[in-house]
Parts: C-alpha cells; structure tokens; sequence
C-alpha cells in the first residue's frame, strides 16, 4: 500500500489510517509487549478510527470468550476480530475510562484495573453490545 500507487480500494485516507493503525502497534507493544492480539487490533483500530460499519454484526457471529484470546492472525481476521476488538476497545474506554484502559494495556490484569474479571467485563461488553 502506498501514496504514489492508490489501489481501487484505497485513497489517501485508507493509508493515513492504516499508518496510524501500525504506529498504535509499535506504541502498545512498547507498553506490554505481551499485549493480547485482541487487545492490540482492537486498540490500533480504535485509536486511528478504523470504526466498523454498522451492520458488521450481520456477517460475524458474536465472538466467545475464548474466540477473544485467538493468537492466531487469519483465525482473527476470519471471525470479526478487528471489528468486535475495536468495540470491546471502544467499550473499555466509554465505561472505565481512558487511563484504567490504558493501565489494563500496561498489565493485562482485569482484576486490578477494573476491579471486575475479565468474565464479568465480557459479560457486560456482551451485554452493551446487543443495546
């Protein structure tokens, strides 16, 4: 992908998302570089404002717990990872707040950041989600 050859599918605003995309990796990999692929997409999405279509839902089921810890890179893409990342990213921030998720980012502990498992924060994203 590059400015001076514009595929059909992609303009200068494809490509200036996609490099904030990748910076957003490098930046929390540095933070934890133990990030789940979960949290990582989902973040890097977010933060360069890859926002999924709206009716993303109808072509993916909702993801399961454990469909949230695949390691994976093609078994995410497949599943919706990027778009239900994104909206548990988007999620994390709206309820918690900026600095808790940036904190969850730093140690991955649910518990001590949120105060909740990541069960119950599941459940609630779950839950959120289907309003």
């Amino acid at each position: 992908m590059s400015p001076a050859n514009l595929e059909s599918c992609h303009n200068y605003e494809t490509i200036k998302n996609t490099v904030a995309h990748e910076i957003a990796h490098v930046y929390t990999r540095r933070l934890n570089p133990q990030i789940s692929l979960w949290l990582d997409e989902g973040l890097a999405g977010y933060l360069s404002k890859q926002t999924p279509t709206k009716d993303f839902s109808k072509y993916f089921s909702f993801p399961t717990i454990s469909q949230t810890h695949i390691k994976n890179n093609m078994s995410f893409a497949i599943s919706g990872g990027y778009q239900f990342s994104y909206t548990y990213v988007d999620y994390l921030i709206r309820v918690c707040g900026l600095d808790k998720t940036i904190k969850f980012v730093k140690t991955g502990n649910y518990e001590n950041t949120f105060g909740k498992t990541e069960q119950e924060i599941y459940k609630d994203w779950k839950a959120s989600f289907a309003v």
